[in-house]
């Protein structure tokens, strides 16, 4: 494992406005199943994650705020899964898979695909934690069933599914589960959790499966995206970077709780309430303070969202792109969109992702004031430097007509002198 250095930048903090609070999601019965555990931006509507299925809440509606209306749209279908914490758009449609069917393993699990939204619940299964897609045709389901950590696979639209892949520890323990599949450079990957003897990370090519390493690629229920020809990992709040065959820690230096990418742009919500993003995972932004209690990220057409623990969800004009300070070639700087000053108030949570005990993630940040927005300006070395250019250039001219005519006389003179 390689460690990779990481620079940051100061820019202006955000001014968040309150898009309002999930309904369903604020009636849960436990503290935990109140979290907008997950976000995605889908046909101009903000989708939301919620619900516990370590309390064995449930079932969970599908109820987006629609950035039309500016409102929820009511309930679109009612999922009989026990929490809904990831959302993955495949060929124009949105994905999510029932995490733990309300029938606690004895009935069939699957997904639901909308719009418009239906369920599909086609194999026994006790949880569908991740779904993808290898070739745009096929669809996968990862997961677990009574047997340990199981990959189905349907190459039919979602009809028939037959298990590709499976992973149990030995003795086995029912612990074991795929928590995550994700594409890669025209491979298929997939490591499970939960195997006492860690288990490698398994790749498809399309015809048939190697193992790789041991190698951890993210923490058990911890998400995964992929940006700029990796993927990246949220793995016990830290970020990595796997390539097909090496693992990097980032060395991001914060502790984290959501990542999320959109186009250019590679966000991480901070466990201090702040955002930062990066183009190259190397050189980073510090976007300023979020919503006190903030759980989960989401960007679309330069705005973001952010979802917290008490069922609300608000969103923020991003800032424009970064500009090269000429002073100063290693560092960027961002020109603020406007003023703000905002103190972000310690707060603290319980992760509960995909079955991992809950562990406090909640730091005080300290508060941040930051300077009213300005035009941006020529630094003032660039500026004295171009108007002594100017100065230089207006003698040079007057010394080069002095000289010429004088020349001009001294040729006259001579002239004279010798004429016959």
């Amino acid at each position: 494992m390689c460690l990779l250095n990481v620079h940051t930048v100061r820019a202006a903090n955000l001014s968040f406005t309150l898009l309002g609070t999930h309904p369903e999601a604020a009636a849960q019965s436990s503290a935990s199943g109140k979290y907008i555990d997950e976000l995605e931006i889908f046909n101009n509507k903000v989708y939301a994650g919620y619900g516990d299925y370590n309390a064995n809440t449930g079932p969970i509606k599908i109820n987006p705020y629609d950035l039309t209306t500016h409102a929820f749209t009511g309930s679109l279908l009612t999922v009989p899964t026990e929490e809904i914490n990831n959302f993955r758009i495949i060929n124009d449609k949105l994905y999510v898979p029932m995490i733990d069917p309300t029938c606690a393993g004895n009935c069939s699990g699957g997904y639901a695909v909308g719009e418009p939204w239906v369920n599909n619940a086609p194999i026994s299964a006790v949880h569908i934690f991740d779904i993808a897609t290898f070739d745009g045709t096929d669809l996968w389901l990862a997961g677990s069933n009574n047997n340990g950590a199981a990959l189905w696979r349907s190459t039919d639209g979602g009809t028939n599914w037959n298990i590709v892949m499976t992973d149990v520890s030995s003795p086995p323990t029912g612990a074991e589960r795929y928590y995550w599949i994700e594409k890669l450079n025209g491979k298929l990957y997939v490591q499970a959790g939960g195997v006492t003897q860690n288990a490698p990370y398994r790749i498809f090519d399309g015809t048939s499966w190697t193992t790789g390493t041991q190698s951890w690629i993210t923490a058990p229920g911890r998400k995964v995206v992929n940006f700029s020809g990796r993927i990246i990992a949220n793995r016990d709040h830290t970020l990595t970077a796997f390539d097909g065959t090496t693992v990097d820690n980032l060395n991001y230096g914060k502790d984290l709780i959501d990542i999320y990418a959109d186009g250019d742009y590679f966000y991480v919500l901070n466990a201090n309430s702040t955002l930062s993003r990066s183009k190259d995972m190397v050189n980073w932004e510090e976007l300023g303070s979020t919503p006190s209690g903030s759980y989960s990220v989401a960007a679309h057409d330069g705005v973001v969202y952010i979802g917290t623990t008490d069922s609300k969800i608000y969103s923020a004009v991003l800032p424009l792109e970064p500009t090269s300070n000429p002073t100063t070639a290693s560092t960027t700087t961002v020109v603020p969109l406007a003023s703000s000053t905002k103190t972000a108030s310690s707060q603290s949570f319980s992760s509960v992702a995909a079955g991992v005990e809950g562990f406090p993630l909640g730091t005080t940040a300290p508060s941040t004031t930051l300077p009213a927005a300005t035009e941006p300006k020529e630094p003032q070395a660039v500026t004295t430097a171009a108007n002594e250019l100017k100065k230089s250039s207006k003698l040079n001219f007057v010394w080069y007509i002095g000289l010429g005519g004088l020349s001009l006389f001294l040729i006259y003179g001579i002239f004279l002198v010798f004429r016959p």
